[in-house]
Order: structure tokens, then sequence, then C-alpha cells
């Protein structure tokens, strides 16, 4: 495994990426934000099929956007950092405010409350508020948490149909 401080991160907002997945192709992602403490490693990102045959070109995914995604989270770069997930290139006209930070949900399986979590728009490391709502409210919100590599790996694996 690679050390955080030996390997300088190679990618940057606006950078989009191919993941490859266990039954087969590649999901697509895009860095919406890093952390302001490049030291913690932690994105978001939004993510897409099809499932690709093959790693798809800059000017083949020009012109994807944040509605398209099918998965977004706040996920750790060990994929990026390891060179298994390949930086493709940067979106052509990327910019912030077409790539928003959701609000976040959590429920506390404990005590069954349901949270809004807002992280701050340029840093998914840092809680800006945590909002007690019913659970109805957030029903469109991706849900709070911090993925690792393999978590955003397996529930690509499992939303995007086998290839043929």
């Amino acid at each position: 495994m690679m050390s955080r401080a030996a390997t300088a991160p190679k990618y940057k907002e606006g950078d989009l990426f191919a993941i490859p997945l266990p039954d087969g192709g590649y999901a697509i992602g895009i860095i919406a934000r890093v952390s302001r403490q490049r030291n913690k490693g932690i994105l978001l990102g939004y993510f897409f099929g099809s499932r690709r045959t093959t790693i798809p070109s800059i000017q083949e995914l020009a012109s994807v956007t944040a509605k398209d995604a099918l998965y977004v989270c706040r996920f750790g770069d060990l994929g990026l950092l390891e060179g298994t997930w390949p930086v493709i290139g940067r979106l052509p006209g990327w910019t912030k405010l077409a790539w928003p930070m959701p609000v976040f949900a959590r429920e506390q399986l404990v005590s069954g409350i349901t949270l809004k979590v807002v992280y701050a728009d340029d840093d998914p490391a840092r809680v800006v508020s945590e909002i007690k709502i019913g659970s109805a409210a957030v029903a469109d919100c991706p849900q709070d948490g911090l993925m690792g590599a393999q978590a955003v790996v397996q529930v690509l694996n499992s939303k995007l149909p086998t290839l043929h």
C-alpha cells in the first residue's frame, strides 16, 4: 500500500477517471471536490453508467452532467493514488457550479433519528451542519458516509448491468 506522504495526488477537481469492475468493464467517475487538507484524501464524486467495455476518451465523456450520475458519494482516494483508477483527463468546461455539493442523509440506527448533513461547499471533509429531520424529507439525498475504494467498486458493480 502506498504512503500518502510519499505520493502526491495526481488528480484535481474536474478530473474524470475509470473504475475497473469485478464483473468486467468500467464505470466512470468525476472528482467534484477535493478536501482542502490533501493529506486526508477525501473526495466528492459523481459516478456514471453504463458499464463500458473499454476506458472511454475524454471526448466521449465531454457531455456528462451531474444529472447523469447514478451514484454520488464522499470517498477515499486510494484507487486514484495507487493508479488502479486511471485518470482520463479533465472534463472540458469544468465548473464547480455545475457539480454541486449535495445535502446528505444519515439515519442513526440505534435512535432511528434521521439527519440532514451539510458539508462545506469547498471541502467534503468538513461538516457545516447536521439537522434532525423526518426520514421522508431525505428521500432524494445521497446516503452520508465515507466510502472506501472497494466499497465504491462494489456499489457500482451492483448498480450496472453486466456486459453481454
